[in-house]
């Protein structure tokens, strides 16, 4: 009975050294748990913390480029039968200095149109060269004061165009003056002597037989080009055998025979290439066009 009891003393001492490693195994198991999720908190807090940071501070650059982004701004006009939106950057140039542009453009090419245009013996009353010299200062004026693109491209066109200009308005002034003084046509800085145009200088600063036989020459000389030329001569003898004849061929030799030889050399806005560099000055453009 002894040695019994002695083996479940000694099964009963093992049994509790075995629960009480057991437990204490338990123990440092929850342990090292704990202090696992604490460390793995402490750093999932301190990665929050240093991600908010960087979101804060990226989002303040971000806000900080968008104030700073320049606008695009949008500027409208007409080209023939189409109506232009153009979209532009904030800075450039401004709304101003592309209407300037613009209008320096369309002023310089209907300049002097109607100054001088005489087409029958009761226009040569109306030519004023007062309103023509009147015209053309005002355009000079506005090219002066009004500030347009400034690009290469545009102020060369702007120093070559005032120059162009008052080329045309000598030139117009001249047409106009003929009809009164035609000698004025003889001294021309701008047509030598050895020029086509020269001849219609000559012939209407001699007798009317010389005149009335160049206007014959020029109308044969012309109805090769005329797209109606036998209506075209027939016009002329009914225009020869009028009391107004020499009026008429004073105006056929002046305003369709010198003036037209001489506007060769006069330097007008090409509107391709104008308008080209004009929409160079935009992000990009949308054209909203008629039906023709």
């Amino acid at each position: 009975m002894i040695e019994i009891n002695d083996i479940f003393a000694s099964k009963y001492n093992t049994n509790l050294k075995m629960k009480t490693l057991i437990k204490n195994a338990l123990f440092l198991f929850l342990l090292v748990t704990i202090s696992s999720c604490s460390k793995n908190k402490q750093n999932t807090s301190l990665i929050t913390d240093k991600d908010s940071t960087n979101i804060l501070k990226d989002t303040s650059l971000s806000e900080a480029a968008k104030d700073h982004q320049p606008d695009t701004l949008i500027f409208n006009w007409n080209v023939d039968m189409c109506s232009v939106t153009g979209y532009y950057t904030a800075g450039n140039w401004t709304k101003e200095e592309l209407q300037n542009t613009l209008n320096l453009w369309n002023k310089s090419n209907y300049a002097f149109i109607n100054a001088t245009s005489v087409f029958y013996p009761q226009d040569i009353d109306k030519i004023s060269i007062t309103e023509l010299t009147k015209e053309y200062n005002e355009l000079i004026a506005y090219m002066n004061k009004n500030k347009i693109i400034d690009t290469p491209f545009w102020q060369e066109w702007k120093k070559t165009e005032m120059k162009n200009i008052k080329m045309r308005y000598e030139l117009t002034k001249m047409k106009g003056e003929a009809f009164h003084n035609p000698s004025v046509l003889l001294n021309n800085k701008y047509i030598n002597k050895d020029s086509d145009c020269y001849k219609y200088a000559i012939a209407l600063n001699s007798n009317e037989d010389t005149i009335l036989k160049a206007w014959e020459e020029w109308i044969q000389e012309s109805k090769k080009t005329n797209g109606n030329p036998e209506a075209f001569v027939q016009r002329f003898w009914e225009k020869y055998n009028s009391p107004d004849r020499m009026a008429y061929a004073r105006i056929d030799l002046i305003t369709f025979g010198w003036w037209n030889c001489v506007n060769q050399y006069i330097q007008y806005p090409d509107h391709e290439i104008l308008n080209n560099e004009f929409e160079k000055l935009f992000i990009r453009t949308e054209y909203d066009c008629e039906e023709p």
